[in-house]
């Protein structure tokens, strides 16, 4: 695929759908921010995310004005809800009527001139969001109210930003973690999708200074860090400036290359320190290392714009392993996406249970958008599938729609008539291809492609077979398949295809009774089937023998995918494991 055959605009060129376990998913956002409550997405909770004059709280993290009501306006812009379409203009339209004289949202009483601290971050956090919001929203509805509104914020944030890139600024916020510098460089993303709307350039070069200004990756706040890497994707792919992409890619794969990455993809909430060993960023994530939604989707999102870029595979299958494990992993039951406190063995029980719905709920609805204009691209010669996301779009007097399961891939044309174009259809690379065959002629893949012209027709399949790759990952990265196991023991986690494989507490309460860290799983692995509830992913679970640490009898356990923590009561999960090979 070359570096231009996938739009870089907000909006695909297709308009695919989301179906399957993925459009359940979307579904569950749709229904928390429509129906939900504690809190209620509703009008006076939006308004008063941008009328924070210092005085009486209205929710947390309420300094960070335009925050939440930004994220609200994109994502269910580019993703709408059966409820949002009705209401998105209203909202739209009365909290512009909040915009301050200056431009801003929020806080009046904030003085850019003089001192600048944590406050002060905050408020450019929130803004630079709501200004993404407005842009997004005017893309999909181009009213010239929305226009006038991002034209005024973002001359008040480039404003700031002259003001606030300094040495001493950036000094004076260091170690504040969200309400830290980062919040300052976000806001090159919403200054580059303004200058999309409005059809010009005119931030550009203040979006190229604040990539520049971005502070190496140690104790950031991961979320700001890949947002400003983000908005610098933008400016490439406004102008093609190829310093401005070698600069994202060092950064990402420096970060690739770290302990910072975790093992299913994404990224934690605050990257390490220098010199730290996993989890002591107290003064920011409580007492362990947790995770954040937010930040698992700016990684999944800047992965796909590094592969529409470059065109180089590393790319997609980075953002591939991160949409089917860390990001579908820390969504909720309810919808919300959040924070999961990490461990050495996977994830532990909290306290606090962290469905952050003033961010994370609503930038992982919005990530879903990016993974659709991914997921199939249209090419000169016709369509090009590169994710197995089940989904769905009408071309060309089309409607097709993609279809993906333990046993291959389908493309259905479910109808039209007569279109003559090519099906491009890219094999994972955790897939063994069997088969593939149209019609009753068979394919062969070239490069790890299945392509095929054809004179399309209601009725038509093109059908890929294939086996999923089991393998055993080490901590370092190096693999093993099962039957390479011995007796001696062998510390990995199982990834059975796109998946890594876990064990929930919910549903395997036994297994984590003490002393649980010592239990040894034997293989073989053995295939479980039965019915398949929602969220769950069919013909992907497995059952092994456990030889537990308190005591001698053997049990089966049963794995699941890591994803299908959305279904579980949240509590303590493992995919790291101990395994030997069968008994002698």
């Amino acid at each position: 695929m070359s570096a231009t055959a996938a739009s870089p605009s907000a909006l695909a060129p297709l308009a695919v759908e989301a179906r399957g376990v993925w459009a359940e998913r979307i579904d569950l956002l749709h229904r928390r921010l429509d129906r939900g409550q504690q809190p209620a997405f509703d009008h006076d909770f939006l308004q008063a995310d941008v009328r924070f004059d210092g005085g009486a709280h209205c929710r947390r993290f309420d300094e960070f004005s335009g925050d939440l009501s930004g994220r609200w306006l994109g994502a269910l812009a580019l993703l709408p809800s059966p409820g949002s379409p009705a209401r998105l203009a209203a909202e739209a339209e009365a909290l512009c009527a909040e915009q301050r004289p200056d431009g801003r949202f929020g806080d009046t009483h904030l003085d850019f001139t003089g001192a600048i601290g944590a406050q002060h971050m905050a408020l450019l956090w929130g803004n630079g969001r709501l200004l993404v919001g407005l842009c997004e929203l005017h893309a999909c509805d181009p009213r010239p109210r929305w226009l006038e509104a991002a034209r005024r914020l973002a001359g008040f944030l480039a404003a700031v930003a002259e003001r606030c890139l300094r040495p001493e600024v950036q000094e004076a916020v260091a170690g504040l973690g969200a309400h830290g510098f980062i919040c300052l460089t976000q806001i090159n993303e919403g200054l580059v999708l303004f200058d999309r709307c409005a059809g010009g350039s005119s931030h550009h070069a203040l979006a190229v200074r604040l990539l520049q200004w971005l502070q190496p990756r140690a104790g950031q706040h991961s979320h700001g860090w890949l947002s400003t890497l983000r908005g610098a994707m933008l400016v490439h792919e406004a102008v093609g400036d190829r310093a401005i992409l070698a600069d994202v890619r060092t950064r990402f794969d420096e970060l690739i290359a770290t302990g910072d990455r975790l093992p299913g993809g994404g990224v934690p909430e605050y990257f390490l320190k220098v010199g730290e060993v996993g989890g002591s960023m107290a003064a920011h994530s409580g007492a362990r290392l947790r995770d954040e939604g937010c930040s698992h989707a700016d990684f999944l999102r800047l992965a796909l714009q590094l592969w529409r870029a470059t065109g180089e595979l590393r790319y997609l299958r980075e953002a591939e392993h991160c949409l089917f494990n860390q990001f579908a992993a820390n969504q909720y039951a309810t919808g919300d996406f959040g924070h999961h406190v990490l461990a050495g063995h996977g994830f532990c029980a909290s306290d606090s249970v962290g469905r952050a719905w003033w961010c994370c709920t609503l930038h992982g609805l919005r990530a879903f958008r990016d993974v659709l204009d991914c997921a199939v691209v249209r090419t000169a010669a016709g369509w090009q599938v590169d994710l197995p996301v089940d989904s769905a779009w009408r071309d060309r007097g089309l409607a097709v729609s993609v279809t993906a399961g333990p046993q291959g891939l389908t493309v259905a044309i479910d109808e039209g008539e007569g279109v003559e174009a090519e099906m491009a259809v890219r094999l994972p690379a955790w897939a063994e291809l069997s088969s593939a065959s149209l019609a009753g002629a068979m394919l062969q893949p070239v490069d790890g492609m299945v392509r095929v012209r054809h004179r399309w027709r209601r009725g038509d399949r093109l059908e890929l077979r294939w086996t999923r790759r089991t393998v055993l990952v080490r901590r370092d990265g190096t693999t093993l398949a099962p039957a390479q196991v011995g007796a001696q023991p062998v510390e990995a986690m199982l990834q059975h295809g796109p998946w890594i494989m876990a064990v929930e507490e919910d549903r395997s309460p036994l297994f984590f009774s003490e002393p649980w860290p010592s239990n040894r799983l034997e293989l073989p692995l053995r295939p479980l089937a039965g019915p398949v509830a929602q969220l769950q992913v069919a013909g992907s679970h497995l059952e092994a023998t456990c030889h537990h640490g308190g005591f001698a009898q053997p049990a089966p356990v049963r794995l699941h995918p890591l994803a299908e923590r959305t279904c579980c009561r949240p509590g303590v999960a493992a995919y790291w494991f101990t395994w030997t090979g069968p008994a002698a």
